[in-house]
């Protein structure tokens, strides 16, 4: 990856009882000073309450629960384009936790 001056490099993912925004180099941000709208806050809150099932499920069993793991990250996805437009000048990547891996 090139590195921008002046970009910010964040990765949005589900996690136990909070959603997760970190910078790369720099720890975890909250939602509010990322300076998201109340809109997409409240969207990435309901959604990380929905990947709740997902997070309590041991990994080796998460494959029965492909389809709600599909379709929670195809809303991550887009919850991770909203954050780079709000968040801009930011790259989002978006982490899956039901797949435990980055999605692009």
């Amino acid at each position: 990856m090139i590195w921008e001056v002046g970009m910010r490099y964040l990765t949005l993912a589900a996690d136990y009882m909070d959603p997760v925004l970190t910078e790369v180099d720099g720890g975890a941000v909250s939602l509010g000073e990322a300076g998201l709208s109340r809109d997409l806050i409240d969207d990435i809150i309901s959604w990380n309450a929905d990947y709740q099932e997902i997070v309590r499920v041991v990994p080796g069993e998460r494959r029965d629960r492909l389809s709600d793991i599909m379709r929670l990250d195809e809303r991550g996805l887009e919850l991770a384009r909203r954050v780079a437009s709000e968040a801009s000048p930011a790259r989002v990547r978006y982490y899956s936790e039901g797949l435990l891996k980055h999605l692009d």
